[in-house]
């Protein structure tokens, strides 16, 4: 991302909290932590020492407060059901709330708001799948509807959860033995949950929340509905937002810059790095660096230059004794590429270290782009590769080039099968059609789906040739922290 925006921290939902705020989300950060130790042992023991308090007496005080689930009526839901309901619902308050918040000017709102809040909370909730199957914690499906009543009232004064929001107001996660003893006023809150009317403040100690205008360090010293703006607590939907920015700086105190960077796919420059051949543009190669530190495009060497990094050359020449000259044609010795001294004109194939026309039916596959000729495929016979007839759909096979166009080999079962459209789960990477890839979509689950061209949203190095992902960043905005929950 762009440093402006580094400044961005989503509180909620997100796969993963940020560090500096890892203290003031207590419920999450213990609930976690119980369920990292499996919540309490079972074991027991015959000895005791006059140090050790009474076992029943010790249980009846340390299980207070802590029977949350065993006393209760709570009706276990799995994960999915809580995703659907909860997600949504939240989704929705937010993106009605984000309006009136002045999110309106941010990069893609209102747009992409339900999407993406909808896709971090599913990816939140799934972090606690283990815990859930395991027992360890009960998914408390009817806590959903005070969970959004909850942000409602949040929502109507750009304000985001507290830190006690999981155990008082949410509780959707519930541990087997309960949430445990609150922490009292001025106590410590690093580890512990501060009793109700209190706030996990900026010294990480249970305080009475700042009302307005009170002094403030940061946030979490005020009432859960202000925020800390200049050292007092202010209300968040007072402050001016919707100003263009591309800096943390460029805002008014209290508001972030939301700005966004997104991956595209684009051409690249001479001298931008690269992360392999087919990533630079036009007839630049990806070459080591003159000073070797990293990998950068350069413009391909001409004909009876030296060959850059000992292979590259322009189009339509190869290297041959170290110096680009134009691909052999038949008869004459193979030149170096990529993958070895197998380069030959358009056409030919490479059969024992020189240029020749395509092996035919039963003769041994040549090396380079042209291995068989035309309706043959290279297929594996013991230890020989010979050149065969492609096989059609339900044939069995051992590479893609054994199956006719428009089907693949699929290594599962070892046989021909069609090629998958768009949108169909995949797995090996071979299975897609031709101009398609097998790329993660939104919720990184990997699906068949056209190749990006120029200018178009890309996640990993899947451009089409001569093109490479770049983040691009985009205009920002001043908003309250509000606006970051649907924030990628």
């Amino acid at each position: 991302m762009t440093p402006s925006n580094e400044t961005i921290r989503p509180k909620f939902p997100r796969p993963s909290w940020p560090t500096r705020q890892i203290r003031h989300i207590g419920p999450l950060v213990l609930l976690m932590g119980w369920l990292g130790t499996g919540c309490h042992d079972d074991s027991t023991s015959d000895s005791t020492t006059a140090d050790e308090p009474d076992a029943d007496a010790g249980d009846e005080e340390a299980n207070e407060g802590q029977d949350a689930f065993q006393d209760s009526d709570i009706e276990p839901a799995t994960l999915d059901e809580l995703a659907a309901s909860y997600c949504s619902g939240m989704a929705a308050t937010h993106c009605h709330y984000a309006v009136s918040c002045g999110c309106t000017t941010i990069p893609g709102f209102p747009s992409d708001c339900l999407g993406r809040y909808e896709m971090n909370c599913r990816r939140w909730i799934e972090r606690f799948r283990d815990a859930v199957e395991q027992g360890a914690i009960v998914v408390h499906l009817a806590a959903v509807e005070s969970c959004v009543k909850r942000y409602e009232q949040l929502g109507a004064h750009c304000a985001l959860p507290a830190a006690d929001y999981f155990v008082d107001d949410c509780p959707i996660f519930v541990p087997r033995d309960g949430f445990g003893p609150r922490a009292g006023i001025d106590a410590s809150c690093e580890q512990a949950v501060c009793e109700q009317g209190l706030r996990c403040g900026s010294e990480y100690r249970c305080v009475t929340p700042g009302q307005h205008n009170d002094a403030c360090a940061t946030s979490a010293d005020c009432d859960p509905l202000l925020i800390c703006v200049s050292g007092r607590c202010t209300d968040a939907d007072t402050l001016v937002a919707g100003n263009d920015c591309m800096s943390p700086d460029a805002c008014e105190p209290g508001l972030s810059c939301l700005a966004s960077a997104k991956s595209v796919c684009r051409e690249t420059a001479i001298g931008e790095p690269c992360m392999g051949d087919g990533t630079c543009s036009g007839e630049s190669v990806c070459a080591t660096s003159s000073d070797g530190s990293q990998s950068e495009c350069t413009l391909a060497a001409g004909e009876a230059q030296e060959c850059l990094d000992g292979v590259h050359c322009a189009t339509g020449l190869a290297c041959a004794g170290g110096i680009c000259a134009p691909k052999p044609q038949q008869g004459q010795p193979c030149a170096l590429g990529l993958l070895g001294p197998h380069v030959c004109a358009d056409g030919l194939s490479c059969v024992e270290g020189a240029c020749e026309t395509a092996p035919g039916e039963g003769q041994a596959c040549g090396y380079g782009e042209v291995q068989c000729a035309t309706g043959l495929g290279c297929a594996f016979e013991g230890a020989d590769s010979l050149c065969r007839p492609k096989r059609g759909e339900g044939s069995a096979c051992e590479n893609d080039d054994m199956c006719l166009d428009e089907l693949h080999c699929e290594f599962s079962i070892g046989q021909c099968e069609a090629d998958l459209a768009d949108g169909q789960a995949c797995v090996n990477g071979n299975e897609c059609s031709e101009g398609s890839a097998c790329l993660p979509d939104e919720y990184l689950e990997f699906r068949c789906a056209p190749i990006p061209k120029n200018g178009e949203s890309c996640m990993l190095d899947e451009c089409a040739d001569k093109l490479a992902c770049r983040r691009v960043a985009e205009h920002g905005a001043c908003a309250p922290e509000y606006c970051t929950a649907f924030l990628f």
